[in-house]
């Protein structure tokens, strides 16, 4: 059976307002300094101030803001900027605090009162966020209904603050711009990092990505570039540092490989993601997923939608370091063409990951 490691320990709660909001606009790019809690730090009834500018430029953050979007820098409180959607229906408030910001837990509960939903244990909370498959840093999506609708966004980007990108409003009003909420919660990046998502090279493509750890010795990498694809399977290109191959194939399915450290996201929480992709109820707890095992360290999901149409079948593949998820998706028909090469690949990736 598979064994994965659940997230750390959380930090306290920081309940600060920023007011001085120093940003740069290049065609849709932002840049926002978010200060941290260094020593000479001051907080004022508005908000927190940084006393040193070195500071701020290191903890500058970039993100995209998609098309459509109207920004308002006017304060308000606990917020950084809010931004409005569709014609000025939608509000999208965006905020950052310092460390994990009191725990995911207690957010997505704060979350829940707004819409008279009971609270849920952490565990639960666990099984109900979806993970971004491919996002660097990982987002977790919330979305909830009751007669009003929430979607959340949380991202860590790596200047010490728990980002949150929220709307509340309608259920159609919040769907239709659920998308574009997620994609600007991908688009945070660290300014100082250089890691602006571009397309690889063509020598890049026919190799893993340079930006995914392996687990210390490369065999996966080696192993998957030498590894002969079925001839019908196109590599392609993909501009994501996270996801580490992806293939086309000409039936009409999609393949990815992707490593994820093994604190990033529980075994259950990537077979929830995978069930909610294709309109599936959450399971608690891995034996209700009636996984297929291939060994100690990889199990199979096999999921079809409840229409019959959308299949996925997804692998778990358990390292030292990071574990490995190889996705198949497609009609039900399409992967039933594909899922034996889905097979080879998964038992390479086990034997390459543990060396037998």
């Amino acid at each position: 059976m598979l064994c994965f490691a659940m997230r750390g320990s959380q930090a306290p709660i920081v309940l600060a307002c920023f007011v001085s909001l120093i940003g740069c606009e290049r065609e849709g790019v932002h840049a926002y300094r978010v200060p941290r809690e260094p020593s000479g730090m001051t907080q004022t009834a508005l908000g927190l101030q940084s006393s040193s500018q070195e500071s701020a430029d290191r903890d500058a953050i970039h993100w995209s803001v998609p098309q459509g979007w109207r920004e308002d820098r006017t304060p308000r409180e606990f917020r950084l900027t809010t931004f409005f959607a569709d014609s000025g229906k939608v509000e999208i408030s965006v905020s950052a605090f310092a460390g994990a910001a009191g725990g995911i837990s207690a957010n997505i509960n704060r979350w829940r009162s707004q819409l008279q939903l009971q609270p849920l244990s952490e565990s639960v909370i666990d099984h109900t966020l979806e993970m971004v498959e491919g996002s660097e840093p990982l987002v977790r999506v919330f979305d909830e209904t009751n007669g009003q609708r929430i979607v959340a966004a949380i991202v860590a980007p790596g200047d010490g603050q728990t980002w949150f990108i929220k709307a509340m409003g309608t259920p159609d009003s919040i769907g239709g711009v659920r998308q574009s909420l997620v994609e600007f919660a991908t688009s945070l990046r660290l300014a100082n990092t250089g890691k602006v998502n571009s397309a690889p090279s063509p020598t890049q493509s026919s190799t893993m990505n340079s930006a995914v750890a392996g687990n210390g010795t490369g065999a996966v990498e080696r192993a998957v570039a030498a590894w002969s694809a079925p001839g019908h399977w196109r590599r392609e290109q993909t501009n994501s540092q996270m996801v580490a191959a992806v293939w086309a194939t000409d039936s009409g399915c999609r393949v990815t490989l992707t490593p994820l450290r093994r604190d990033a996201m529980t075994a259950i929480s990537g077979i929830n993601m995978w069930r909610s992709q294709i309109g599936l109820p959450v399971v608690g707890n891995l034996a209700e997923a009636d996984l297929e095992h291939f060994s100690d360290t990889a199990s199979l999901f096999d999921g079809v939608a409840e229409d019959g149409e959308q299949r996925i079948v997804a692998a778990i593949v358990q390292g030292p370091v990071q574990n490995w998820y190889i996705k198949l998706t497609g009609s039900a028909t399409e992967v039933d063409e594909e899922i034996k090469a889905v097979r080879e690949l998964v038992q390479l990736v086990d034997t390459a990951e543990h060396g037998s």
